[in-house]
């Protein structure tokens, strides 16, 4: 079953995570998202219920077990300065994640 259809050359193997872009708006009770802390990187551990939920309608949508890679175009240093950037933001949030 597909042998010969590009297996092991080139793109048809994913190499790691995939990088995702997407664009979360702010709502009155925030993002909708729970963090945790797994090597330095943010991780989405929980998206909160509620048909608006912020992180559930982005587009692309956020999942559980993406980490956080980048924040408004900017990278952070500690898990503590994600997160003050995450709270800072007043509109939305443009997030670059790992999945997978």
């Amino acid at each position: 079953e597909g042998e010969g259809e590009g297996e092991g050359e080139g793109e048809a193997k994913a190499e790691g995570p995939a990088r995702i872009e997407t664009y979360v708006r702010k709502a009155q009770g925030g993002f909708g998202l729970d963090l945790a802390v797994t090597n330095g990187r943010l991780r989405i551990t929980k998206l909160k219920d509620g048909a608006e939920n912020p992180a559930k309608n982005a587009s692309p949508p956020l999942m559980v077990g993406d980490v956080i890679e980048i924040i408004n175009g900017s990278s952070y240093a500690t898990a503590k300065e994600g997160v003050s950037m995450i709270k800072g933001a007043t509109d939305g949030l443009r997030l670059v994640v790992l999945r997978g």
